[in-house]
């Protein structure tokens, strides 16, 4: 008994040093890299949400973990000179006209982040690394597209893409709508899956995992209670080589591939609580 009695202030330090807690809020996301002629990035918004771990080695600085969920992914836009190869012709045709392409993509990370971080008051700095873990990938947008040679009328389709599981030619649904080639007229799927346009799938368009910093600052509106702000910066390659599509060009039949780095960027705003 007064060995218990001896070891329990002990404990009751060692316990204080860990510190539990939760956060959701916003994602603000968004891909970095070269841009072709046409090419354009934006925003698109997210949610993110998970635990996190504390550990104080001292009163004032100590390390964190977290497990997240964390929507991440970006807007991108082609709007120029492209090509179209209409597969359903007979006999089957390539037509070059004007395209505008524009798709939301929505990436759903497991996020798992390491910081070290100091108590400055009511303010919290932190900095580290950050490893996610690719769980879901999908997009939706829309595709127009005019031929000028030969001349056909416009043509607007639906975008429906699920990077992990559609196989290439891949359509959704059973809808459909025609375009006009001089006197033939050709019947092309209303909605195209992510890989309609390949010759053929090496990978999915998205890599598994992503590798990066991440830095922020959290404000304590009293003990438990928190808001925060952080930057997610990816190192990795967010698309593979061979998928990373090129509208502009065409190698035969169909597109050209880029061999650049494209970074996925997040902006995140947060909600928490710890105890």
């Amino acid at each position: 008994m007064i060995l218990g009695l001896s070891l329990a202030p002990g404990m009751a330090v060692s316990q204080s040093k860990l510190n539990y807690g939760f956060k959701a809020g916003l994602n603000f996301s968004q891909f970095d890299g070269p841009l072709q002629s046409g090419e354009t990035y934006r925003n698109n918004a997210g949610f993110h949400l998970g635990i996190v771990v504390k550990y104080f080695i001292t009163d004032l600085f100590g390390v964190k973990g977290e497990f997240m969920y964390s929507q991440k992914g970006g807007q991108y836009r082609y709007e120029g000179p492209s090509a179209l190869y209409l597969q359903q012709a007979i006999p089957p045709r390539l037509v070059r006209g004007n395209r505008f392409y524009e798709v939301d993509v929505s990436n759903d990370y497991i996020d798992i982040p390491v910081l070290g971080f100091v108590e400055l008051g009511l303010v919290e700095l932190s900095a580290g690394f950050n490893v996610g873990l690719l769980a879901g990938s999908a997009g939706g947008g829309q595709f127009e597209f005019t031929g000028t040679e030969p001349i056909t009328n416009s043509l607007s389709l639906n975008l429906d893409h699920r990077y992990l599981s559609d196989e290439v030619g891949e359509t959704v649904g059973t809808e459909s709508v025609s375009i006009q080639i001089g006197n033939d007229q050709v019947t092309i799927p209303r909605q195209l899956g992510a890989y309609y346009e390949f010759s053929e799938k090496k990978s999915n368009r998205y890599r598994a995992l992503d590798f990066g910093i991440v830095a922020g600052a959290s404000l304590f509106i009293n003990e438990g209670l928190f808001v925060g702000f952080r930057v997610n910066y990816g190192f990795s390659d967010v698309t593979h080589p061979q998928m990373d599509i090129d509208w502009s060009t065409f190698d035969g039949n169909y597109p050209s591939f880029n061999n650049d780095v494209d970074h996925q960027v997040s902006y995140q705003v947060s909600l928490g609580f710890s105890f």
